[in-house]
Formats: structure tokens, C-alpha cells, sequence
């Protein structure tokens, strides 16, 4: 009894505390909005101080916060399911899933407070605020990173939508990448400092890109800075939310233009050929990560557990037949981008492309003089790293795929333009 009162007053008291904690952001950013209006980026103190805060320091503790309430609840009924001896070991099995989940989840909690008293909260130093679109966003993330990592920074931005979905009592976040542009900096490009090291980034921002907008929580569109690097031990990561919008001043690349960027060398997973035609083929084989085997075996183990312990248990056939539905929709996407290829054939009477897996595939042709443009564009959106397609477009306003998820823009774009290149454009 007395535990039970003490894990209750417990989780009142920080319940508490977040509604305080959140009136009190509430009401700091009211006087922020009547001292500048119609000037969102001064409505957050580090933004004003174009000293941008990591957004990952504060999940650690949520995530322990998740882990052991998610423990402390599951328990009590796998205990009270084992005391009843003619209880089924297949219920139990099922049941000591929940507890494994919470043990899992106060795992990612232990790595990422590790990594938080590593490397602290880092800084991204804005050069200009707000960040304008269809200028070029020059900053300096510092870190506190002491080993100076072999294959660089990789830095990632990204312009992602974030939709919040309720539906009874469940809740759901959707993220989709709008836009988004990489770039490598080497270690050599790294500057010591006294707090680690200052990483200099750079990107263009295109004009015709959408803006920070928050003013609808539940619709909302944010930029996304992200910078890893492979360190040995714990990996260095770290994420900002920055303030890009429209303004109507000069764009800053033109009187500080972006350095030029290296030519474009062709990744292990993309292959060019000469044709017997003498135009291009090209195979884009699966750039798939360890990662992305993972999520989706794991996500798929727990799915199709789920749905075997609802057939034995005589859940309804509807019920059953919706869950195997999404999760054969779940397996098709994950097969595509785990082992799907495309290969394309192009030269300047036809263009040919062919997504396979373990090769068996459908192919489709297309006459070049019929094709108007060869682009990249935005594809599957996967946590918040998005991968690219390219798009055939026809002078009769159709638009088909005929490559598909490259790991970055810079590949896509390479790819297209090859593409482009043999059909006469």
C-alpha cells in the first residue's frame, strides 16, 4: 500500500512540475512576442542570442522517466498473471515483452546521458539572424569533442513538416522532410578551442523553401541542424532548430558567396556503364545502413508477434486481418528499401528503367524525346533522415520514378544529371 502511495504521489509530483515548468515558458514567451512582434526569432533566448541549444539535451531524462513507469506498470501484471498457476505460458511470454521494452528504453536512456556527460551541451553561433531564406547560412557549432574524428563531421539540414495526429487517446507525430542538403566537414577544416572544437558549417538556402512556421502546433515546420561524427567510444551527436525566414532584406550569399564545392564522385552504391547504344547504364544498388535493418526486423518481430498472440488468443478475424494488412505494407516498404535496385538505360532514343528485387522486376520504357526533365527530388522520409528518388517528367505533365532511394541530394542530383545527359537534355 504504501509503495503503491509513493509511486502515485510521485508521478503527481512531476506532473506538477511539468505544468509549472510549462506555464512558465508560456508566459516568458508572451513577453517575448509583445516585445518584438512580428519577430519570431527573438521569441527564444538562444535564438535572440544567435547561440543556438542542443534540442537533444533534454530527452535522456524523459526517456529514464518513460523507462521506469513503463517498468513499474507492466510488472504488477505479469507478477499478478504468474501467481495463477492454470495461467498460459504463451499469455506470460507476451506479457514479459512489455517490462523488456521499458529495460530497452532505459538502455537508449543510459547511452544518451553518457554521451551528454561526454560531450555537454553543444552551441550552434548563428553569423546572422534570423537565417534568410534564399541566402547562405554560415555558423560554427562548438563541441566539446577532444578526439579529432577520422571521417570528418557529416552535418545534415533539413527543412522537415512535424504533425501531430490525436485520435481518442492515442497520439502521433509525423515527420516529413521537405527539403534537405549534406555536407562533410573534415577534421582538418575543425578548429581547437578551449571548450573542443568549432566546426565552421555553410549551406544554401533556397528561396522557394518554407520557413519556420510554429504558430500551429499541431502543423508546424522547423529547420533541422544536425552534426555527427565517429569518435572512438561514444559517437558525437548533436541537433538545433533554427530560425530561417522570409525576410525582405538582400539575401546574404550575394555579397558573401558559398564556396564552391567539390566535383561530384559517384558512391560504392551507384554504378555507371557505357551501353551498347553508346548512351549510360546505371545501377543504384540498396545504400542501406545497419540501422535500417535493424528498425525494421525489430519493428516487424514485435508486429508479427503481436498478431500471432491475437490469433491465439481468438481476437476477431477483422481485427486480425487489418494488423496483417499493415504489416505486409510495412514488409513491402522495408524489402524495397533494404534489397530493391533500379537500373536505368538511357540514350537518346529511349529511356529504360527497371526496380528489381533479387532480380525480379518490371520494366518500363519510354521514348527520350517525350522526357522534359530529369530531376531529384525529396523521397522516403525514415526517422528524420529523408533519401532521394529520381523523377522522369514528361512534356505531357506525367512524372514517374525511375531511380530511387540514394542516400543524399548530391547522389540524386549526380545521377539525374547523368540521366539527363544521355537522353539529349
Amino acid at each position: 500500500m504504501g509503495v503503491g502511495l509513493l509511486f502515485f504521489g510521485g508521478i503527481l509530483a512531476l506532473v506538477v512540475w511539468g505544468v509549472r515548468i510549462g506555464l512558465r515558458r508560456m508566459r516568458e514567451r508572451q513577453q517575448l512576442e509583445a516585445m518584438h512582434p512580428g519577430e519570431p526569432w527573438f521569441w527564444r533566448h538562444d535564438w535572440a542570442d544567435r547561440a543556438v541549444v542542443d534540442d537533444s539535451d533534454i530527452k535522456p531524462f524523459f526517456l529514464w522517466l518513460f523507462g521506469i513507469l513503463w517498468i513499474l506498470m507492466s510488472l504488477p501484471a505479469l507478477y499478478a498473471f504468474h501467481k495463477q498457476a492454470e495461467t498460459d505460458r504463451v499469455v506470460l511470454i507476451f506479457l514479459a515483452i512489455f517490462p523488456i521494452v521499458g529495460v530497452c528504453v532505459l538502455i537508449i536512456a543510459g547511452y544518451q546521458s553518457l554521451r551528454r556527460h561526454k560531450y555537454g551541451v553543444s552551441l550552434c553561433r548563428l553569423q546572422r539572424l534570423p537565417i534568410a531564406l534564399g541566402s547562405t547560412f554560415r555558423g560554427e557549432v562548438q563541441a566539446r569533442l577532444r578526439e579529432l574524428p577520422e571521417s570528418g563531421f557529416q552535418v545534415r539540414l533539413a527543412c522537415i513538416r512535424r504533425v501531430v495526429r490525436s485520435s481518442g487517446k492515442s497520439r502521433s507525430v509525423r515527420e516529413t522532410v521537405l527539403w534537405q542538403d549534406e555536407q562533410t566537414v573534415g577534421s582538418g577544416a575543425a578548429m581547437p578551442s578551449a571548450e573542443g572544437m568549432r566546426v565552421a558549417v555553410h549551406f544554401a538556402i533556397p528561396s522557394d523553401a518554407e520557413p519556420t512556421d510554429d504558430s500551429n502546433p499541431r502543423d508546424s515546420v522547423l529547420w533541422r541542424l544536425e552534426v555527427r561524427a565517429n569518435v572512438p567510444g561514444i559517437d558525437y551527436l548533436a541537433r538545433f532548430t533554427l530560425p530561417v525566414y522570409r525576410t525582405a532584406d538582400a539575401p546574404e550569399s550575394d555579397a558573401f558567396p558559398a564556396p564552391a564545392m567539390p566535383s561530384w564522385t559517384p558512391p560504392p552504391q551507384v554504378v555507371f556503364s557505357l551501353s551498347r547504344t553508346g548512351g549510360e547504364d546505371i545501377v543504384v544498388k540498396s545504400a542501406a545502413r545497419i540501422g535500417d535493418w535493424f528498425g525494421y526486423i525489430f519493428f516487424l518481430a514485435l508486429w508479427y508477434t503481436a498478431l500471432a498472440f491475437m490469433v491465439y488468443m481468438g481476437a476477431p478475424i477483422w481485427a486480425a486481418a487489418i494488423f496483417a494488412v499493415f504489416g505486409t505494407i510495412v514488409l513491402i516498404a522495408a524489402a524495397d528499401l533494404l534489397v530493391g535496385r533500379s537500373t536505368v538505360s538511357a540514350d537518346r532514343v529511349s529511356l529504360t528503367s527497371r526496380r528489381s528485387w533479387f532480380g525480379i522486376g518490371r520494366k518500363q520504357t519510354y521514348a527520350s524525346n517525350e522526357i522534359e526533365t530529369i530531376v531529384a527530388r525529396v523521397g522516403r522520409t525514415t526517422g528524420s533522415v529523408a533519401r532521394y528518388d529520381v523523377e522522369a517528367r514528361f512534356r505531357d505533365g506525367r512524372a514517374r520514378l525511375i531511380a530511387r532511394h540514394l542516400m543524399n541530394r548530391r547522389d540524386a542530383e549526380g545521377v539525374a544529371a547523368r540521366i539527363a545527359r544521355a537522353v539529349g537534355h
